[in-house]
């Protein structure tokens, strides 16, 4: 049932909720929330409609249907793609998240679009295609705004910049391990590896070994940031990390690394 919420992709209300949230007018960002979250009905409404088009074709018989119009033909083939991507959502445990309909949002669009021409016919279309296009730009505007003044307010999120300072600091150290209880670099450790290779030290940097390197974080919401650390040395105790740190690989990733299939 995930292509069922495949208007994730065209709404975003959920995620701008988490990541930047506007601190003045909360009223006008519940709205335009909801008036984003209309592409779901509308989705629905064009597979229904599309279901019922193709249907209608099936019972035409093959002769009619090679005379039908242009329309009808792209309906059964954009609805043989959602049920395609149903089937495979299915067979690989595969999420409603966003990223995953990024190769069949059109089709998502192309129902919504079946659902406002229908309405329209009614003169009703108007009506909902606006709202979803105001919520859509408030949302999109609000969320550049916030983002461009406080940054992602996700929280134990770095920014990019925040990385390039770790990485920067890592480049005065040989170690190829370092501690750490940021969530998101122990599920993806390519943000930094990937930075390291982008970023090498400078030529004649001196470089030590040091066995103890850990990326903590520090302060709270948007004000937060990760830095890279030593664990001190405690004569007489055993020294463990932490707890919630985990060894995290900052190896810099070669050239032309490709991501294993049987782990991603």
């Amino acid at each position: 049932l995930a292509p069922l919420l495949g208007g994730r992709l065209l709404c975003g209300a959920d995620y701008l909720e988490n990541l930047a949230r506007p601190a003045a007018l909360p009223v006008l960002q519940t709205a335009a929330q909801w008036s984003a979250r209309l592409i779901y009905p509308l989705i629905w409404l064009g597979l229904a409609l599309s279901a019922v088009r193709v249907w209608r074709m099936f019972r035409a018989g093959r002769g009619a249907v090679e005379n039908l119009p242009l329309r009808d033909h792209v309906t059964a083939v954009a609805l043989a793609g959602l049920l395609g991507q149903a089937l495979l959502c299915g067979l690989l445990r595969i999420p409603p998240l966003p990223q995953y309909f990024f190769g069949t949002f059109v089709l998502h669009a192309l129902m919504a679009w079946f659902a406002v021409d229908a309405l329209s016919r009614w003169r009703a279309g108007a009506l909902p295609g606006v709202l979803y296009a105001a919520g859509g730009a408030v949302l999109t505007v609000g969320a550049m705004l916030v983002i461009h003044a406080r940054g992602f307010e996700k929280p134990r999120w770095p920014t990019l910049g925040n990385d390039v300072e770790v990485v920067r600091d890592l480049n005065h150290f040989t170690d190829t391990t370092v501690q750490t209880d940021v969530a998101v670099l122990q599920n993806n450790p390519q943000i930094l590896r990937t930075l390291r290779l982008l970023l090498p030290p400078a030529p004649g940097t001196a470089q030590t070994e040091n066995g103890r390197l850990c990326i903590d974080y520090h302060g709270m919401g948007p004000t937060g940031r990760i830095h890279l650390v030593w664990l001190q040395v405690v004569p007489g105790e055993t020294n463990q990390p932490p707890p919630r740190h985990e060894p995290l690989d900052v190896t810099p990733l070669p050239k032309n690394w490709v991501p294993d299939a049987r782990t991603w």
